[in-house]
């Protein structure tokens, strides 16, 4: 904070301090506090999605998988929703991981939905 505003504040009663003032974080606290934002400050920026932040890659990228990252901003279809709505879902979970989350791999299903549909069709 520049120092003509910092006496600007403090001529107004406002008490101006650090993070750790405005907490009242024990010393131990404060320093857990600056060492992880020592360690945020050199981790590489948030990776695309498919991007792995290793330099020589991994073993995942080698088999062409690809990598779960989180989204920079939530994003939702609707027809994730549809079967909480409708109560044919009930894992609220996994819409929110869609919503906030990309990039993931998707399981492939050996489930006949068309045969499970006629047969339950006949049992209705």
């Amino acid at each position: 904070m520049r120092r003509v505003k910092k006496t600007r504040l403090e001529s107004k009663g406002c008490r101006v301090g650090d993070a750790a003032d405005l907490l009242e974080l024990a010393p131990e606290e404060a320093a857990f506090v600056d060492a992880k934002l020592a360690l945020a400050e050199r981790l590489p920026a948030r990776p695309s999605a498919g991007r792995c932040i290793l330099a020589s890659g991994c073993a995942g990228c080698a088999r062409g998988e690809t990598m779960t990252v989180p989204r920079d901003d939530s994003y939702i279809w609707v027809t994730w929703i549809t079967g909480l709505m409708s109560a044919d879902r009930q894992c609220e979970w996994a819409a929110w991981f869609r919503a906030h989350f990309q990039g993931f791999d998707k399981v492939p299903s050996t489930f006949d939905l068309a045969a499970w549909k006629a047969a339950h069709g006949e049992m209705v």
